[in-house]
């Protein structure tokens, strides 16, 4: 392996074919790990939307979206009537069994 190092802060990085093939596939799972992440934060549901994606009824989501942050309940945010709740909102309140659609 040899190290290059550029000016501006970039490098070059000479591999054996094996190592090459091993940083490849780890850079390559960093970076899907996270675009999903950015994915998440993007993503906004309406409370129906919810019900399909949490394959739960109206009133035990309710109940979630109604109960404090910290004590159990959904983070989300409320425009008027309509209760919108994001990915990772989801992500964090499942933690990491909600990554497996």
């Amino acid at each position: 392996m040899q190290l290059t190092v550029l000016p501006g802060g970039t490098f070059t990085i000479q591999l054996s074919a094996p190592q090459e093939a091993r940083v490849i596939a780890e850079v390559a799972a960093l970076r899907a790990k996270e675009e999903a992440e950015q994915a998440a934060k993007s993503k906004v549901y309406t409370l129906e939307e919810l019900q399909d994606r949490m394959k739960m009824g109206r009133t035990s989501l309710l109940k979630y979206l109604n109960t404090p942050e910290g004590s159990g309940g959904i983070r989300h945010r409320k425009a008027g009537a309509k209760y919108l709740v994001s990915e990772q909102a989801i992500r964090d309140w499942f933690g990491d069994i909600a990554d497996a659609d």
